[in-house]
């Protein structure tokens, strides 16, 4: 069947200026995106089935300040931001096939590791 859970690497997108791919021990893959410029962004794209969607963005914040980013996706732009402790997530409902998304860094010193992005469950009719 479709896949339950997607997984794309910050490092494997589109890094457009205002970003670049550095080695990152603690990353899931040992790099991730640092944003050096607000307005730095990455561009990532999957396929996928149509539903409801869980979008977890794996990162953390370099700086004392720089700790978000927008995530846009399926027509909604998100801000999100990371700290120790805390996994920015949210739900939506996407429409099936080829799904861009984009990560656009709020303030210089972000890093993106990682989007997941996991399939729910039908809700039960009553």
């Amino acid at each position: 069947g479709p896949p339950r859970r997607i997984v794309l690497e910050a490092e494997g997108g589109q890094v457009r200026e205002g970003g670049r791919v550095v080695d990152r021990p603690e990353a899931s893959s040992g790099s991730a995106v640092l944003f050096t410029a607000s307005g730095g962004t990455l561009l990532l794209e999957t396929e996928l089935p149509a539903g409801r969607w869980r979008v977890v963005i794996d990162g953390f914040a370099e700086g004392r300040s720089g700790d978000a980013c927008f995530v846009e996706v399926g027509g909604r732009k998100v801000r999100v931001y990371f700290a120790p402790a805390h996994r920015p997530q949210f739900e939506m409902t996407l429409r099936g096939g080829r799904q861009p998304i984009r990560i656009e860094a709020a303030e210089p010193g972000v890093a993106v590791d990682r989007v997941i992005l996991v399939n729910l469950p039908k809700a039960s009719s009553p």
